[in-house]
């Protein structure tokens, strides 16, 4: 499993605090912690990977090595995404065929352009928006329970315990002549104060939309909140490694009435003190 993030340091528009973290019933395998990064890109992705620790691992890494060949692009738009999710699929695939192994990985990754924040997702690893007392899962499980509610044949309580809750229908590490692979994708407009939540389904299979949203209303820092997210799912019997990824909007503090008033402040103060400096040449 690998979690990824691509910033670019052209502008600084967004401050995303940022705190990853996977962990599994062995203790914490994988942590990363990186503090405001001051970026108006940012390109956010968990990529669960599966067929054994091996095998899943080649083909995460497969599908971060074609983001990280992203991150020169100016504007990064569906077109783009969906070259990554094909190159990814066909090395993945083609190391399936050389090793006779099975191997695939989930995706779900937020793209952070200005305000304006991109989902794209293939699998059963997910990406929430809570804003305020609310809480948005904003990717589409692709899985047969997911299939199963949207035809009516089951109920969401039902599928919480249904055996084939991890049977996904779609994930990458699927032969084009088999699937042609469906990105799902949707569009949001950032607020100050808006947690993107990105998780592995350790999380989901260990706690609820209303435990996640819980979880944030009682933590006033972010940086604890996904060790809080992970522990809970944890100790509520997830049999999965978990991975749970926060990115944060804060203001930008270059829009913000005070810290304007602040920088013309001194600019003032520096044009008066080299005049005063000018003055006194000519008066001593």
């Amino acid at each position: 499993l690998f979690i990824y993030l691509i910033c670019s340091m052209e502008f600084i528009i967004l401050y995303h605090t940022l705190f990853t973290l996977r962990m599994s019933r062995q203790g914490i395998l994988y942590a990363y912690v990186q503090k405001r990064i001051e970026t108006e890109n940012g390109v956010f992705a968990v990529c669960d990977g599966m067929g054994g620790e091996s095998d899943g691992e080649i083909a995460s890494r497969i599908i971060v090595d074609e983001l990280n060949k992203i991150r020169n692009v100016k504007y990064i738009d569906s077109s783009v995404i969906n070259e990554v999710i094909d190159k990814s699929n066909s090395k993945i695939c083609n190391h399936i065929t050389k090793t006779n192994e099975n191997s695939g990985s989930t995706f779900v990754s937020a793209i952070i352009q200005k305000n304006k924040a991109d989902i794209y997702n293939i699998g059963d690893s997910r990406c929430y928006l809570i804003r305020e007392k609310n809480i948005l899962q904003l990717t589409k499980d692709h899985t047969l329970v997911a299939q199963m509610i949207d035809n009516g044949k089951i109920s969401k309580e039902e599928a919480k315990k249904d055996r084939r809750r991890h049977q996904l229908t779609q994930h990458l590490g699927i032969f084009p002549e088999d699937m042609t692979l469906s990105v799902h994708h949707k569009s949001i407009d950032l607020q100050v104060n808006d947690i993107l939540l990105l998780c592995s389904d350790g999380v989901t299979d260990g706690l609820s939309d209303e435990e996640i949203l819980l979880s944030v209303q009682e933590n006033e820092d972010v940086v604890f909140l996904p060790m809080e997210i992970a522990n809970k799912a944890m100790k509520n019997g997830s049999s999965d490694n978990v991975t749970a990824m926060i990115v944060n909007i804060l203001d930008d503090p270059q829009r913000n009435l005070l810290y304007i008033l602040y920088k013309i402040i001194c600019v003032g103060a520096g044009v008066i003190g080299a005049l005063l400096a000018i003055i006194s040449l000519f008066l001593f």
